[in-house]
């Protein structure tokens, strides 16, 4: 550990053995259950922080957040996704696929309510398209998981933590603000050019209908093999 001018401890920015906020410092010093501070201790292999009154363990572990895939043809066949341009934190003034976090009492069919909070469209929860660690926030570790999910109703209107929200061609994106969306999406295109020979996906009767239309999504038929998408992140 580092001693800084403050009086705070830092450690080496190549080897955090701790949660530490953005700047570099230890992210919690006070007990949550007494208020006491923390000291670290080796626990299990680790350096955890440990009560020093209490003896209360700290253990940091990643939070869920979740994603929503929503696609469309266009009246030419070609497939769209939906992104929001985020308005806040991380990211901001880029893009990404809408979604948040779970909430205590949810389970992930919250990715419906995420998607409804940011674009005003319900949606009918899909299957799973990936599941990566998000390394990308130094002092949050997260995992997020992707669904595909079927258009059901509403009209595209952009809330909460989005500024804007719009369909962009596969093939065509802007720029994003996480590498992880960006490896969903690079999948989901590679899927795309390699089925495209092959079939062509019925057009959607609406603006806002989901990729298959009608409730017929074409990769449904995809079968997830045991660990797909729990790959950690190569640009992390």
């Amino acid at each position: 550990m580092i001693p800084r001018a403050d009086g705070a401890l830092r450690y080496p920015a190549e080897a955090p053995p701790w949660p530490m906020d953005a700047s570099g410092a230890q992210r919690f010093r006070f007990c949550p259950r007494c208020g006491a501070c923390f000291d670290l201790q080796r626990i299990e292999d680790r350096e955890r922080l440990v009560c020093t009154a209490c003896a209360f363990v700290y253990y940091q572990d990643p939070t869920v957040g979740m994603a929503v895939l929503l696609e469309r043809l266009t009246p030419e066949g070609a497939a769209e996704v939906l992104l929001t341009l985020r308005r806040y934190g991380r990211g901001a003034g880029r893009w990404d696929l809408p979604g948040g976090w779970v909430e205590y009492d949810e389970d992930l069919r919250a990715a419906a309510r995420e998607l409804r909070e940011e674009t005003g469209l319900d949606v009918a929860v899909g299957h799973f398209s990936d599941a990566l660690s998000n390394f990308h926030t130094p002092e949050l570790h997260t995992v997020g998981i992707w669904f595909r999910d079927t258009f059901t109703s509403g009209a595209l209107a952009a809330g909460d933590d989005a500024s804007d929200a719009r369909y962009f061609p596969l093939g065509a994106l802007p720029e994003l603000a996480f590498p992880t969306d960006r490896r969903v999406l690079a999948r989901r295109r590679a899927e795309a050019a390699a089925r495209a020979p092959a079939t062509t996906p019925p057009r959607s009767g609406s603006g806002e209908r989901g990729l298959g239309g009608e409730g017929r999504d074409p990769l449904r038929g995809r079968r997830v093999r045991d660990g797909e998408g729990m790959d950690e992140d190569p640009a992390l």
